[in-house]
C-alpha cells in the first residue's frame, strides 16, 4: 500500500490484526534532524497523543499475511 492517510502506523496495524492478517511494518522514510519537528500543543486533538513510533514514520510500507 503507497497510499498513508490520517491512520498512523499502528492503527493500519490494529486494523489489519483485528482482521487475522499477520503485519510487519517497514518505516522506509523516517523523521530526520532535518526536518524541524512541531510542539504537540499545536498538533490537532486526535493527533497529541500519538506514539513516538507514529510520529516519526512519514513513508511505511506493510507486508501483511493471512495465514490458513
Amino acid at each position: 500500500m503507497d497510499y498513508h492517510n490520517r491512520w498512523m502506523k499502528s492503527r493500519w496495524i490494529q486494523v489489519l490484526e483485528k482482521h487475522g492478517f499477520e503485519v510487519e511494518a517497514r518505516t522506509i522514510i523516517p523523521m530526520t534532524p532535518a526536518l524541524v519537528p512541531l510542539p504537540r500543543e499545536q498538533f490537532a486533538p486526535g493527533f497529541k497523543d500519538l506514539s513516538g513510533d507514529d510520529l516519526v514514520s512519514l513513508v511505511t510500507h506493510f507486508v501483511a499475511v493471512k495465514r490458513g
